[in-house]
């Protein structure tokens, strides 16, 4: 995909505008503990500027219509993911779509922002062409409503501010709700927390993905589980919350 569509990759994800509520009391702890507003609320620092636009048109297809949900993954080492799931003829579809290499590896070669802000100046060759590896899999209906539903309630109230640190990962969440979008963010959340169990559910649906048949059904029952401990942690999810 061409630089050029990166404005339209941005707005679809980082910096559309929230449709959720805002939770007011329960964010004065942990300020990893909910997801946050997306990050586009606030002022992107220019090496975050730099990253975005150059990670977005590569995960994210051109021109694609937001999907039921999705996740993008953007650790600060190792190779940036995204996970989407899709409606199909029977159960969901899930799309991975993953970095051949690390994107932010690339970004701080060519970035002068990056190497203003950090004093970083690299000595190894960044990479000229990153490819993206895309695969399917298919989820039960069951297994889809509870994942859509984990989205929606951690999605119909999120917390004003940023989830931002040094080395980790930052997950961009987003759904699609009715007409709407919702989207949110987190970084590295703690996984006893409900950001943490929504993390927790998206790594394991990449595993889903990647994992051979014969394990798929131990990694679903692991979701399935992680779902429903979710409800648990915070029963009905935020104000707002309806069944599409």
């Amino acid at each position: 995909m061409k630089l050029g569509h990166s404005y339209f990759a941005i707005c679809c994800l980082c910096l559309m505008p929230n449709l959720s509520a805002i939770r007011a009391d329960q964010c004065n702890g942990d300020p990893a503990a909910f997801l946050r507003v997306p990050r586009g609320w606030f002022a992107l620092e220019p090496f975050e500027q730099d990253f975005v636009t150059l990670a977005y048109p590569l995960l994210i297809p051109q021109e694609s219509p937001h999907p039921r949900i999705r996740v993008v993954s953007m650790p600060s080492f190792g190779t940036e993911w995204l996970l989407e799931l899709r409606e199909a003829e029977e159960g969901g579809a899930l799309v991975l779509r993953e970095a051949s290499s690390s994107i932010a590896a690339k970004w701080a070669a060519v970035s002068p922002a990056f190497r203003d802000v950090f004093g970083f100046n690299s000595t190894e060759p960044f990479v000229d062409k990153i490819e993206v590896t895309e695969r399917v899999a298919t989820i039960s209906d069951e297994l889809a409503a509870m994942v859509v539903q984990a989205w929606d309630e951690q999605l119909s109230s999120v917390c004003l501010g940023r989830s931002l640190g040094n080395d980790g990962t930052t997950y961009d969440f987003s759904a699609r709700y009715r007409a709407d979008i919702r989207s949110g963010h987190t970084w590295s959340p703690d996984a006893a927390t409900p950001a943490g169990h929504l993390v927790g559910i998206a790594e394991l649906l990449k595993d889903f993905v990647l994992a051979p048949r014969s394990e798929q059904k131990q990694i679903a029952e692991e979701i399935s589980g992680l779902a429903m401990a979710l409800k648990v942690l915070e029963p009905g999810g935020g104000p707002g919350l309806t069944t599409p």
